[in-house]
This record gives structure tokens, sequence and C-alpha cells, in this order.
């Protein structure tokens, strides 16, 4: 909607929206507008308190007419301001390897770290060495050692500790080979999960870029992708000019399968002490009868996180 002919008649600000804030306050808006002589018309917009890295990520790949929202942003000096951006639809689920939308998906994603390749601007933060650190690969531990300290967990999970540790070790080996031979590394997003992966008019978009990084785009995989579908980002790679052997790259869509477990496994470790504590309590108020089945539904899908996390972790995809 940013071309010259577009004259704004009136903005409203809405009262919220299902956009996941993620460390930022996000605002709603419906903007009505002409273009020319036309009718009027009307765009559901957002603003964004981001940091400075945020901005200019969404300034690179609008300049290069990536799969983001249209967005403008203000100022890319000051440490955070907001960006304007089209509201975005929820994910269009892709029903397995020869669906059209999944394909559109992969291309989407690859066409990103394609153009990226080896393009390493200063002010992107790298995530080339330091593993732990700048792939939020501590939290898990802390977690774990913390619930290790319940006899119930201890019992049940204390036999996978030096597991979760060897397969650490062997994911920081996967990555520095990636970023000893290079040909992997750039532009990312790490943490493509189904709240960032949206949809606009029908095409594939990627929001809230705050913890974007250079490295190895791998890493951007195990979230949207399964052995069932990764090979559709393989062959859109391949269409754009970095053709990898398939059996070499699912060899290592396998191995980076343990980036996401133990990103995330820290949430399923926190959700898992917080329930055992609350069914430890010796609270049986009428309130906490009522809301038992909703807790429990919430549980549920923890407990299946928890699980889901542990497996990826220890195995990979």
């Amino acid at each position: 909607m940013y071309d010259k002919s577009v004259c704004i008649q009136h903005i409203e600000q809405q009262s919220d929206g299902k956009q996941e804030e993620s460390g930022g306050e996000v605002c709603y808006y419906k903007v009505y507008f002409t273009r020319g002589a036309g009718p009027l018309e009307n765009k559901q917009m957002i603003s964004r308190d981001a940091s400075l890295l945020e901005n200019r990520v969404l300034a690179l790949l609008c300049d290069q007419k990536q799969a983001v929202p249209p967005t403008l942003t203000s100022k890319l000096l000051s440490e955070r301001s907001r960006y304007y951006q089209q509201y975005t639809d929820s994910e269009i689920k892709g029903q397995g390897p020869f669906d059209p939308v999944t394909k559109a998906y992969a291309h989407a994603l690859a066409r990103i770290h394609y153009m990226n390749l080896g393009q390493h601007p200063e002010w992107l933060r790298s995530a080339t060495e330091n593993f732990e650190d700048r792939l939020w690969l501590r939290a898990w531990r802390k977690e774990w050692h913390l619930n290790l300290t319940i006899p119930k967990f201890a019992l049940e999970y204390g036999c996978y500790t030096d597991r979760l540790d060897d397969s650490l070790s062997r994911l920081v080996a996967f990555l520095r080979e990636r970023t000893m031979e290079g040909t992997s590394l750039t532009l990312i997003h790490t943490d493509l999960n189904p709240d960032r992966t949206r949809s606009m008019n029908g095409s594939p978009v990627f929001i809230y870029w705050e913890q974007a990084a250079y490295g190895c785009f791998y890493l951007d995989l195990p979230n949207y992708f399964s052995v069932e579908t990764a090979l559709c980002y393989r062959d859109a790679l391949a269409e754009l000019g970095l053709d990898i052997l398939p059996a070499l790259f699912m060899e290592r869509f396998h191995e980076v399968g343990r980036y996401m477990g133990l990103r995330y496994l820290e949430v399923g470790l926190q959700a898992w002490r917080r329930h055992y504590n609350q069914t430890m309590e010796q609270n049986n108020s009428a309130l906490q009868q009522e809301n038992k089945s909703t807790n429990d539904d919430e549980w549920n899908k923890q407990y299946w996180f928890l699980h889901y996390c542990l497996e990826l972790a220890l195995n990979g995809i």
C-alpha cells in the first residue's frame, strides 16, 4: 500500500490482535486510505517496539523483496524504535511434501537464506562461535539441574543427564564444522516457531526478527520442516543455485534437530516443575476444582511438549 498515490484518510486504534508480542509491545490499527481518485480502502496494521537489530533486518529484507510483511522502519540509529507493518494472518498449513503450500514456504525461506549467503553486515550479530551463549543453549541445563533436586523427576529423568550433555557437545561440533566449511552461513531467524510463520494474501511471510543472526541456515529448518518435507527446502535452494546432495542434506537436517530440542527444553522443564508444585499443594478450594479440567488440558500440552523436546534433544529429528 506504500505507493505515492496512497492518501491516508484516518486511523483507528484497535483493542488487540492475534499476533504474539514476543518481547516488544504491539499495537493494532485499522488504516483507511485512498489511491488517487479510487474508493476508500482499509488495511489492518501493527506497530511494534523493536530493537535496532530487528529494524535493520526488516529494512534489509524489505529492500530485497523477501517474505516479510510490508514494513516502515523509522530510526535506524536508535537502540529501540517502532516499526509499522501490515498485519499478518495465521500460517497456512501445508499437507505434506507435494503440497504447493509447503513448497511455497520452503522457497520463501530458501530465498532469504540464498540471497544473504556469505553476507555479514557489521551490525548483524554472529552465531558462528560461542554457540551455547549466542543460540540460547544454556538455559535448559539450569532448569534440568533444578528439577533434579525433586526426587520424582530425578528418578524418571536423571538417567538422561549425561546423554543430554553429550548431545549438546555433538550439536556444537556440528555447528563448528559448518562455520569452518562456510557454505551455509547467512542471515538466519533462529526462532521460527509457529507464531512467527505467518501468511499474507495467501503467501508465506516470516515475522519478529529480534533474534536474527549470521549463522548456519540449517538452524532455521527444524521448527517448520519434518523428515517428510525437509527436501522441499533443499530443492528450493537447488533451484536458486545451491545444490546440496540430498543424502548429505538430510544427514545434516537430522543432526540439527537437536538444536530445537535443546533450545526449547527449558519451557517443558519449567512446566513440569510448576505442575509438580501445584499437585503438592494441599489446597482443595472450590476454585481449584473448577479450574482442574482447564489446568489438566494445559498440562497435557506441556507434558507432550516436554517429551517432544527431550526426544529431539537426545536424538535429533
